[in-house]
């Protein structure tokens, strides 16, 4: 049978019953989480009785409490002091100025080229460029 001898499975059919296995495996892990849950609660429960309860650890979060949001607030009140002040520092300055266009004639100096070449080069829809070693326009189509 095909089935037994996987020599004779096309990759397809070996794909398909991967995804089917990994599937199914997926929703045997599915049925199993409440059970998960049920334990894993009953163990954060049992731990929070004793540290809180037992232990005494409620009097210990609430003399935190107060060093907590003491912290909270000097964190809150230094971002407020910060933000106005850079507020105040670039609120009336440009800090995007316009880049001015290049000229055609400084690209032409700088590509060894006459202006009137550049012109053409510019209107067309496909421009073909080689360069040398140096950087420098050897052809142009």
């Amino acid at each position: 049978m095909i089935i037994e001898n996987k020599q004779l499975q096309s990759k397809t059919l070996k794909s398909v019953w991967l995804s089917v296995t990994l599937l199914m495996w997926f929703v045997y892990a599915y049925l199993w989480l409440p059970l998960i849950s049920l334990i894993a609660w009953w163990f954060g429960y049992q731990s929070f009785t004793f540290h809180m309860i037992t232990l005494d650890g409620v009097s210990g979060v609430k003399a935190l409490l107060s060093d907590y949001f003491l912290i909270m607030l000097i964190f809150c009140g230094a971002l407020l002091v910060w933000a106005r002040i850079e507020k105040l520092r670039f609120e009336k300055k440009i800090r995007r100025n316009e880049i001015e266009p290049i000229k055609n004639q400084s690209v032409a100096q700088h590509f060894k080229l006459d202006e009137k070449i550049l012109t053409q080069m510019q209107t067309k829809k496909i421009v073909t460029i080689e360069f040398n070693k140096n950087g420098e326009m050897t052809k142009f189509r």
